[in-house]
């Protein structure tokens, strides 16, 4: 018992800073604490997550921690299991092959609107971001490097200017964020990041559909190599 509830004890102070506000606000941070704790794996496998537990240690009703949890189950990161409840379901490798295959699917029919769509406005921004993301590897400022990869990839995919499609790249995006940070602090990889970005421009720039899928194909598999090797690392150091 006391193993399936290590991890909602090791959420507590983050929980507790929550103050009661309106319900939706309220219901957004419960869920953004608890899908973050899940990434990082302070949440794991099998751990428990009781409403009632969670609602109290809040000072909150029942209702904001519910909808949280079931906004988690719709993304498959918590699980109802009979006779015990929500228990967290986990990232696995599975999870993360899943999320880039995706994001592959949907940010290569993105970018094929963007073609005609990208203003020269918006690919003079997308070049100032190769640029800041350069001067951020090169002066080792990793947290200022991650902000100008992701208003990279963001503004890319608005590029295409469909709002649907831009909503459920985002949602994506946001998945695997801590693992994709880790994956990008291997200078390797972080340098052909860069470089796929700056050729993902210069193909809208020339309008070359079938150069530009192939580039964000290739980024992103190689991404997702990346992040299936944070994920190992960082499962091995956990032990």
């Amino acid at each position: 018992m006391l193993r399936h509830t290590i991890g909602v004890i090791s959420v507590k102070s983050a929980l507790e800073q929550l103050r009661p506000r309106e319900v939706a606000p309220l219901r957004e941070d419960i869920y953004k604490v608890l899908r973050e704790a899940i990434f990082r794996g302070e949440l794991e496998a099998g751990d428990h997550l009781v409403e009632t537990e969670l609602a109290e240690r809040m000072g909150v009703s029942r209702t904001p921690v519910r909808e949280a949890l079931r906004r988690l189950e719709a993304e498959a990161l918590v699980e109802h299991v009979p006779r015990k409840g929500v228990v967290v379901a986990g990232v696995t490798e599975d999870t993360i092959i899943e999320v880039y295959s995706i994001r592959e699917a949907l940010e290569t029919l993105a970018i094929t609107f963007s073609k005609d769509q990208a203003t020269e406005k918006e690919l003079a921004r997308l070049d100032e971001l190769v640029e800041e993301a350069r001067r951020h590897s090169h002066d080792g400022e990793d947290d200022a490097l991650f902000d100008a990869m992701r208003s990279f990839s963001e503004l890319l995919v608005e590029t295409c200017k469909r709002p649907r499609l831009i909503r459920l790249v985002h949602t994506y995006h946001n998945y695997l964020q801590p693992l994709r940070s880790r994956g990008l602090r291997n200078h390797e990889r972080r340098d052909v990041a860069i470089d796929e970005h700056a050729e993902m421009v210069e193909a809208l720039r020339r309008k070359d559909e079938e150069w530009a899928v192939e580039v964000v194909r290739r980024h992103l598999r190689g991404a997702r190599q990346a992040c299936l090797r944070s994920f190992r690392e960082e499962r091995e150091r956990r032990g």
